[in-house]
């Protein structure tokens, strides 16, 4: 996660606009077609993955490649109630593989 810190209000949104702009241009085209229903797998970096449920898409134009998920991992197996940008999502996956993830604590290996 990023945290932006800028001078006035002004700025902080120029460094989200910026940063929003930087991530569009990263998407991959079978990102876009990421729709409600769909599950799909990030990895933050921080020594586990995350799990999203695609429960909805954005109408405005300047969050086209955002998605209002359910997101879950080892630290919120419960879930927990966001938006990603599409261009986080590692890979597809289908309800069977999350249900196993699910099972195990959402963990990568099996014990």
């Amino acid at each position: 996660m990023m945290i932006l810190i800028g001078k006035d209000w002004e700025e902080l949104m120029q460094m989200e606009y910026e940063n929003r702009t930087v991530a569009d241009s990263n998407v991959l085209e079978w990102q876009k077609g990421i729709d409600i229903g769909d599950l799909v797998v990030s990895d933050p970096g921080y020594g586990f993955l995350i799990f999203h449920e695609i429960l909805d898409k954005y109408d405005e134009p300047e969050m086209e490649n955002y998605r209002f998920t359910n997101s879950f991992s080892e630290t919120s197996p419960d879930g927990e109630l966001g938006d990603i940008h599409i261009s986080i999502a590692l890979r597809k996956m289908n309800r069977e593989n999350f249900n196993e993830f699910k099972a195990r604590g959402f963990k990568r290996t099996k014990k």
